[in-house]
């Protein structure tokens, strides 16, 4: 990574850990809405749990970060990328579902005003922005691409158990609509291995245009 890259990505990385941090406070100070009356039921909501480990990612590279302007030969670790991977693939899920499901369906204005702004919007572009574009370290391996899913899926078995089987939760992302959660629920998976697919490749592909420039440079100078 460039220095200029390592800056971005460092800016990037802080917005999203504190304003996603400032955000989930929130729902244990008053901030809960309609859906829920305690914060910490905040967190059966996919959005929620995808940006909180979107946020955790970004803490990692932004650490690493700081420590790449202090050591312009390191570079990050295969960890920290698989892991903002990952917490990117979940918020680009979230941030699919809402501009072409929820949003038709409940209107842009309830999905994209306020804090629901950066959950839904905000912090997954910022996260697919900075990953391909900016942290360019190292290549993904194909495999990444399946375990990149695995929280899409824990989160797909909760959300039928609590919904459709036991009856704890309110149908609040409208998936068991008419009762086809079997198929509602193979459909969001596709959809999250797609995301993982276009992510990986387009992750990869920056990679090797930014080693070619960089040997380039080596050449020309």
């Amino acid at each position: 990574m460039t220095k200029t890259k390592t800056i971005l990505s460092l800016i990037l990385n802080l917005v999203i850990a504190l304003v996603t941090t400032g955000i989930v406070i929130s729902y244990f100070c008053g901030n809960t809405g309609v859906l829920i009356q305690y914060g910490y039921e905040s967190f059966k909501f996919f959005t929620t749990d995808s940006n909180v480990l979107a946020a955790i990612a970004a803490v990692c590279v932004a650490a690493w970060d700081i420590r790449l302007l202090k050591q312009p030969d390191a570079v990050l670790p295969a960890w920290v990328i698989a892991l903002k991977y990952v917490g990117t693939v979940a918020v680009m899920l979230t941030f699919c579902t809402v501009i072409f499901f929820l949003a038709p369906l409940y209107g842009p204005a309830a999905v994209l005003s306020n804090t629901s702004f950066h959950m839904h919007a905000a912090a997954p572009l910022f996260s697919l922005f900075s990953f391909c574009f900016l942290e360019t370290d190292g290549r993904l391996r194909f495999y990444l691409t399946a375990v990149s899913i695995i929280p899409t899926l824990l989160y797909a078995i909760v959300y039928t158990i609590n919904v459709v089987f036991i009856g704890a939760w309110n149908d609040f992302y409208s998936f068991n609509a008419g009762g086809f959660w079997y198929i509602t629920a193979p459909i969001m998976i596709a959809a999250s291995y797609l995301i993982s697919v276009f992510t990986f490749a387009l992750h990869n592909r920056m990679v090797r245009l930014s080693v070619r420039q960089i040997a380039k440079e080596d050449k020309t100078s």
